[in-house]
């Protein structure tokens, strides 16, 4: 829908406790066709968790992301 790929060149990692989390290893956001650039997003690593309690009722709330060393080409 955007018009821009996202490529996972590294490992994912899922655990479940102490609680819900994933993370996912270098990730590469495309830039649009003709741009200077390839890539409008690199980072390293995101990482990201879920609220326990709220997942329990059948509710998705994420709690934390965090990115390491981000690159974003505007």
């Amino acid at each position: 829908m955007t018009g821009r790929n996202m490529v996972i060149e590294g490992e994912i990692d899922i655990s479940f406790f102490p609680q819900p989390a994933i993370k996912i290893h270098n990730v590469k956001l495309s830039s649009l066709i003709g741009a200077q650039v390839p890539n409008l997003l690199e980072v390293k690593k995101v990482s990201a968790s879920l609220s326990l309690l709220p997942l329990l009722s059948g509710k998705f709330i994420i709690s934390t992301v965090e990115l390491e060393e981000p690159k974003i080409i505007l």
